[in-house]
């Protein structure tokens, strides 16, 4: 799946169904065999598909956690050397229009 490496950073957040601790994989503690494993630990989404195990522990989707997890993404350019005031998050909300409340 990934023969030449990861080509890019990324993070796959997940919850520990024993401890309630979120976990966060990335390039740094998965090798290309592993993350598979991870990303099906973190799409497991409570009620829909069941927990997996993972890494000695049992896992569920760490969105059950954060829903969307910038902390990480900032500390991620922080680890990278960029200054505090430089770093931009970004996010983008996927959501049906009817749902988003008119500020």
């Amino acid at each position: 799946m990934f023969s030449e490496g990861f080509k890019r950073d990324f993070s796959i957040a997940t919850a520990n169904i024993e401890t309630g601790e979120y976990t966060i994989y990335n390039r740094e503690n998965l090798t290309p065999e592993t993350a598979p494993y991870a990303a099906m630990s973190s799409g497991s989404i409570p009620v829909v598909f069941q927990p997996r195990h993972f890494d000695g522990n049992l896992y569920m989707d760490g969105g059950t956690i954060y829903n969307v997890n910038i902390p990480s993404a900032i500390q991620g350019c922080l680890d990278k050397g960029y200054p505090q005031e430089k770093i931009i998050v970004d996010t983008l909300v996927c959501s049906d229009s009817q749902q988003i409340p008119e500020f």
